[in-house]
């Protein structure tokens, strides 16, 4: 493709086109100056990267006769020459000149580093467009789509996370910069009014939509009058409070339609659609059970990431729970709701593909998605949404996407060369992507593409407690009612009425009941006070003890609660048998004892809740040995006077527990109480960091569970070269070294 020629020119031939060195040499000035200009512009040979070569450029376009500058320039050029044509990048030219590329801090989502080493990213703000995503399975696509959603929430953005695939997502609130305004929701936690318009919108022109949307998403467009008639009817008849989805349902079911087959062949393909669409979602319990609901509301009113994972639903269904959210969203702007914060809606392929089977089934060829991508960007909403392969979306969505990054592809080569104005070699870099690497198309920040590395984001994903605690934060202040359910109105109750209230409440009688309490236990929350009922005084003061000193050891907890150690030991058995507990026993070093702490469980944080004791947050993303290790480490970092961090990053190495002095001198602790081989291994490669060593002034401590994975761990660096009688930056010590000082 390209030779360099043995003479003494500057560079031979390169895309068709010759410089001779004669050329410098002989040209007049004028001409001389022109053909360097063109030369410090030219793309591929990118000397504008280095402000020097300008310099160097602007003198020799002054004195164009001056021989050292000639051969100087001469140089520069064979070197930047020689570095394209050993670079293998066929996007070498496309990449923007070192400080040319100013991303706007406050309005900029960074996706990853070009191979010059500047950052690259995406609009948030602008309105610009959408972001697709595309590229085959097990590519990036969701590690992409973490790398996008964690920056936008915490630029103020309300994101909005909808995907089929159960956990791809939810390990994000794990995060500790997203603690506190994460929540992941199953499905069958949403709480919808399908009926209820909007704050602001007409009954009716909701009433519109609503047929609209499930017409076309379940291809009822021939029995769309039919809906919209009895969605009408039940308006006029009955109060807002009386209409759901079944009621809707049996209305259609019981609609007098004449005497024509095909009428009835309409109302029979209405009420098998309406029903399964309420069978699907939870039949008795379905989330479309309620006449009204302020769930939306709430969920689109702050900042913030809500993950709704759709695991279990069939994909149409799912598909179509998207839409209404944000059909619903769109109408609650448009009709004078709040148009702050800005909302991001990411949705996965799955939900994608389902938009493609609907527009087989409409005479436009658009989907509902479709329409929502023209306008949503009006009333300052915008899709993440990841596809399977180029071209798969419509013409209308590609119009208004204005960010395409493509983790790999292929299929449709030509269609995405033609796109995006590529060379027939930079279409075949495509093919062998490997994950974590994308080609960006962002024309908002630059109008060529561009190859960039991707940062790795795989948070640890959440216990059911977090989603519980996260998921309790959301409905608390929620207003929701269902058609049999009236709420209380004002005015004080006496006494009685409170007592009588409870008690029909507690034996499933009806009467007037509050919505909080009955979401709480639909969702299987329970009562607090009723849950801490069956502990006895000794049994809480051991289990808040044990909770609210982590890493405490069993006979400590003894002292402090005042037992003695064999009424101890029968309250900590009867906190074992409930589920409250979990003893962890460490074998000691040197001496052959042995360490017993305890933990406490999900259930027994279920417990300490309703007496008042709030969890400390995580210091970490390993388990809870993990954590009561690190924890250790850090205290006796602090009672030694060091400085300590947790989770402390280098480079693209994660350290638990860093103690700093203040000479500056760092020593860097990694807990690993299972796979020693891999422990020993990452230790190792911290050793090729430069920050980490400095060049022997600062240790690495391999913590351990014991004295027979320290002396494995010995072995295998041994075997590796790493001595560690010898070694004075790697250490090794075991769980029971800080146990002793702590316990």
């Amino acid at each position: 493709m390209m030779s360099r020629k043995s003479s003494s020119g500057i560079f031979g031939r390169h895309r068709g086109y010759r410089v001779k060195s004669s050329l410098l040499e002989k040209a007049e000035d004028r001409q001389f100056s022109l053909k360097v200009f063109e030369l410090l512009n030219r793309a591929d040979l990118r000397l504008a990267d280095n402000p020097g070569n300008i310099a160097l450029a602007e003198h020799l376009m002054v004195n164009p006769n001056d021989p050292y500058l000639r051969e100087l320039f001469d140089k520069v050029l064979e070197e930047q020459l020689t570095k394209f044509m050993t670079s293998g990048d066929p996007f070498w030219g496309n990449y923007p000149p070192k400080g040319a590329l100013r991303l706007p801090r406050d309005n900029t989502i960074l996706i990853g580093f070009m191979p010059t080493g500047e950052a690259f990213g995406i609009p948030i703000f602008e309105r610009e467009g959408h972001v697709g995503i595309a590229g085959p399975t097990r590519q990036g696509k969701t590690n992409l789509l973490r790398v996008i959603i964690v920056q936008a929430v915490l630029k103020g953005c309300c994101v909005v996370a909808m995907t089929h695939k159960p956990n791809e997502l939810s390990g994000l609130m794990t995060l500790p910069v997203l603690r506190g305004i994460c929540r992941v929701l199953r499905w069958t936690e949403l709480i919808l009014a399908l009926l209820e318009p909007p704050p602001g919108v007409p009954r009716l022109v909701w009433a519109v939509q609503v047929v609209d949307l499930i017409a076309r998403c379940f291809g009822l467009l021939a029995s769309r009058r039919l809906l919209l008639g009895s969605a009408s009817n039940l308006y006029q008849k009955n109060a807002i409070e009386d209409l759901n989805l079944d009621r809707w349902a049996r209305y259609v079911r019981g609609f007098e339609t004449g005497r024509g087959l095909r009428e009835e062949g309409y109302k029979e393909s209405a009420w098998w659609v309406l029903e399964t669409l309420r069978l699907s979602t939870g039949a008795e319990q379905s989330i479309f059970r309620y006449s009204r609901s302020n769930f939306l509301q709430k969920l689109f009113s702050k900042p913030g990431l809500t993950v709704i994972e759709g695991t279990g639903l069939p994909s149409e269904i799912f598909a179509f729970i998207v839409v209404y959210i944000c059909r619903w969203l769109y109408l609650w702007r448009l009709f004078g709701g709040p148009k702050t914060p800005a909302v991001k809606l990411a949705i996965d392929d799955a939900t994608s593909e389902v938009a493609d089977t609907w527009r087989m089934s409409t005479v436009a060829g658009t989907s509902p998605l479709d329409e929502l991508f023209t306008q949503m960007l009006a009333v300052a909403m915008e899709f993440y949404f990841c596809i399977h392969r180029f071209g798969s979306e419509s013409e209308l969505s590609r119009a208004n996407t204005s960010s395409y990054l493509f983790c790999s592809a292929r299929e449709n080569l030509r269609a995405i060369r033609e796109f995006a104005g590529l060379t027939e070699e930079q279409s075949d870099k495509f093919r062998v992507l490997q994950p974590g690497e994308l080609i960006a198309f962002v024309p908002a920040f630059w109008p060529k593409p561009v190859y960039l590395r991707v940062p790795h984001v795989n948070p640890r994903l959440p216990t059911e407690q977090e989603r519980k605690t996260a998921r309790d934060d959301l409905l608390s202040g929620l207003t929701a009612v269902a058609p049999g359910e009236t709420r209380s109105g004002g005015g004080e109750q006496t006494k009685a009425e409170k007592r009588q209230e409870q008690a029909q409440q507690d034996s499933g009688e009806g009467g007037r009941r509050s919505w909080a309490r009955t979401a709480m236990k639909l969702l299987g929350f329970g009562s607090r006070a009723k849950a801490a009922e069956d502990l006895r005084e000794e049994e809480r003061r051991v289990l808040v003890i044990a909770a609210s000193e982590l890493g405490t050891g069993v006979l400590k907890v003894y002292e402090r609660a005042d037992l003695a150690p064999r009424k101890g030991r029968q309250i900590l058995g009867r906190l074992a048998a409930k589920g409250l507990i979990v003893i962890h026993t460490f074998p000691g070093k040197g001496r052959g004892g042995r360490f017993s702490v305890i933990e406490v469980t999900e259930k027994g944080w279920e417990r300490l809740e309703a007496l008042g004791t709030q969890r400390q947050k995580p210091l970490t993303q390993g388990g809870w040995e993990h954590e009561l290790v690190a924890r250790l480490i850090g205290q006796e970092g602090k009672r030694q006077g060091y400085q300590v961090g947790y989770e402390v990053t280098i480079e693209d190495r994660r350290f638990d527990v860093v103690w700093s002095a203040k000479t500056g001198q760092k020593t860097f602790y990694e807990v690993e109480l299972s796979d020693i081989l891999h422990a020993v291994e990452n230790l190792l490669k911290a050793l090729e960091i430069p920050g980490v060593t400095m060049f022997g002034r600062n240790g690495i401590v391999l913590v351990v569970r014991d004295k027979n994975d320290a002396e494995k761990a010995s072995k295998i660096l041994a075997k590796k070269g790493r001595r560690l009688e010898e070694d004075g930056v790697i250490s090794i010590k075991c769980v029971s070294d800080f146990i002793k000082i702590n316990i």
